[in-house]
């Protein structure tokens, strides 16, 4: 799923509007970076976070305190997620909430979490990838990192096309038909051209 989800979203290009779109995010995560660049921002105040539109890049950290005591906070590892907007976009982050410690636990072992696109309820394609911290846990989070280097890069795009064209042909027809769709809800932008040649 992973795949499938970063090549479609490395296959929207880095587009530019004039009119910047936001995302609202719920408080129960802080904002460690954005599009590379550290923030280390919280959601408390439920103020919608400005994105310029296109490609994005957000890593987010779920934490979520017990019974107002710190050693009962839950942190997961490093949320990566890719996701694409247009201008004058709103996207709303829905993750249910924790209700007690077991629920934080399961919540930290396996985030879960969509966007929605608030216009028309319809969620957003993405990708979240958790960034796991392995062997030293003093030291830094590499497969973090990793990560924060494959933001700055876009792959080659005709290996890309490839790909989709490989994984739309292996597809069923019911999800064949379902991107169709996308495609189309999508055709004022430079994706329709993408899915013509999908189809060739």
């Amino acid at each position: 799923m992973r795949f499938l989800g970063l090549t479609i979203l490395l296959l929207l290009p880095l587009c530019s509007w004039a009119q910047n779109s936001q995302v609202l995010v719920p408080p129960m995560f802080k904002l460690l970076y954005l599009n590379g660049e550290e923030q280390q921002k919280s959601f408390y105040n439920r103020a919608p976070l400005p994105l310029t539109p296109g490609r994005q890049q957000m890593v987010l950290q779920y934490q979520q305190a017990f019974d107002g005591e710190a050693d009962s906070t839950y942190l997961s590892s490093p949320i990566v997620l890719y996701f694409y907007v247009q201008g004058q976009q709103t996207i709303v982050l829905q993750a249910k909430r924790p209700r007690n410690r077991k629920e934080a636990a399961a919540y930290v072992a396996q985030p879960k979490l969509n966007l929605i696109d608030k216009s028309n309820g319809q969620i957003l394609p993405h990708e979240a990838v958790l960034a796991q911290r392995f062997g030293w846990q003093n030291g830094p989070n590499m497969a973090l990192l990793e990560e924060l280097e494959k933001g700055k890069q876009l792959p080659d795009q005709d290996t890309i096309l490839t790909q989709l064209k490989l994984l739309y042909q292996n597809a069923d027809e019911s999800h064949q038909q379902a991107f169709q769709a996308w495609i189309r809800r999508n055709e004022q932008n430079p994706s329709q051209k993408m899915y013509e040649r999908v189809r060739r």
